[in-house]
């Protein structure tokens, strides 16, 4: 029965090519072609066995998965070790890295969504940020514009009236004024019902025409 590198080291010499020619045409150092040869697989990484096996099969016009079949014939263990295409954790430090990249990316991924969640909740467990354009304690004028912006507020209101915001959280109202004290109360609420509340007090004093 012939054996696996019987056959390569015969199809080789079939075609009349050297194992210097092989090992420029595959770039595989040609000390691993003469181990593939001679059977002795133990000089050759254990990562790469099959992968060097497999491309100088193919290169010598064998059907590779031939080749792999006597290969886990001939070797014992070699099914074993033909599980991974990369050497052993401890001794690859391809392996090491690949596993690394691979935890840091998804450790990363992790924090990320972590942190996500965490800032969307913060967010959403914070009041609403109320903001008014500045607002006269006095006026002439029996009504009033009243202008401002309120951020994360899902209602707002003004002295139990409800106004209306864009999307951008702006909003304004004339607001008619009763002669004297006159007082502004604004509530607004956030979706987690969180309440923000202002007040403003602005006297209404009518202008009197004095007759000379």
């Amino acid at each position: 029965m012939e054996t696996l590198a019987a056959m390569l080291r015969r199809r080789r010499n079939e075609r009349r090519l050297s194992l210097l020619k092989a090992a420029a045409a595959l770039t595989i150092p040609q000390r691993y072609l003469q181990a593939i040869e001679s059977g002795d697989f133990q000089r050759i990484p254990l990562g790469y066995r099959r992968l060097y096996l497999r491309d100088y099969a193919r290169w010598l016009g064998i059907d590779e998965k031939h080749a792999l079949a006597l290969f886990r014939r001939d070797y014992p263990g070699a099914k074993a070790a033909s599980r991974s295409f990369l050497p052993p954790r401890k001794n690859c430090l391809i392996r090491r890295l690949f596993t690394n990249w691979q935890f840091v990316s998804i450790t990363a991924f992790i924090l990320l969504i972590i942190g996500y969640l965490g800032l969307e909740y913060y967010l959403f467990q914070r009041p609403p940020d109320l903001t008014l354009l500045p607002l006269p304690k006095k006026v002439h004028s029996p009504f009033i514009m009243v202008k401002g912006q309120a951020h994360r507020a899902i209602t707002l209101k003004l002295n139990n009236r409800l106004l209306l915001l864009d999307e951008d959280g702006n909003f304004k109202r004339k607001v008619i004024l009763m002669k004297g004290e006159n007082w502004l109360y604004f509530e607004a609420v956030s979706p987690s019902g969180k309440k923000m509340v202002l007040k403003k007090e602005i006297v209404f004093q009518p202008q009197v025409d004095t007759i000379k």
